[in-house]
């Protein structure tokens, strides 16, 4: 490649065994030479919280998801430690943290993950402790499903979640998407484009 390409807000969809991911990643930079440069934007500015970006999941799950697509989406036969993840702040032009990839980062990585959906796939959501989470749920963009913080709700709804979750992890499908239909099916309708609820 002559020079840079810059792909923003570009999104992986794979499935690789018995893992299926979705990533949306700010800004892939495809550099001369087989780099490949992840990009993503923090308005975090403390150097000391941004310590724990290196071992996140987001790190994990972006690197190991571009490293897999390189070559049959992207054409590129890239070696591990040519692809690397930054975290910037734009407003104050920081570089808040970088990881440079390697090939037991992506064999830990694959382990986490696959760990991680394991436990998800699994989890008792039936005797859940909702008090242990519910400091969360004003930051979840699907509280108003599962776990509405102004009315709590019964087990019913935290079962229906579970099926979301069950359904669009073994279709690959968009979990916002199959929220929509799979609330429409109980009586209760939410858009996927627009997030409005409407009851029927």
């Amino acid at each position: 490649l002559p020079e840079n390409t810059y792909l923003p807000e570009y999104t992986i969809r794979f499935v690789d065994n018995d893992i299926r991911l979705e990533s949306n990643i700010d800004l892939v930079i495809i550099k001369p030479n087989n780099h490949i440069e992840i990009w993503d934007w923090k308005t975090n500015s403390n150097l000391e919280k941004a310590k724990n970006y290196s071992s996140s999941m987001q790190t994990q799950v972006y690197l190991y998801s571009i490293k897999k697509i390189a070559k049959d989406i992207l054409g590129l036969d890239v070696d591990y430690e040519n692809i690397s993840m930054t975290y910037f702040n734009p407003e104050q032009k920081i570089e808040l943290a970088k990881v440079v990839y390697s090939k037991d980062l992506d064999e830990l990585y694959y382990q986490n993950i696959s760990e991680l959906i394991e436990k998800i796939y699994n989890y008792n959501y039936q005797n859940c402790d909702r008090n242990k989470y519910i400091k969360n749920c004003k930051f979840c963009e699907f509280n108003l499903f599962c776990s509405n913080i102004k009315e709590k709700s019964g087990i019913g709804d935290i079962e229906s979640f579970a099926n979301v979750f069950r359904i669009c992890y073994r279709k690959g499908g968009n979990i916002k998407v199959t929220i929509g239909y799979q609330a429409c099916n109980e009586g209760t309708c939410l858009s996927p484009t627009t997030d409005e609820i409407s009851v029927s």
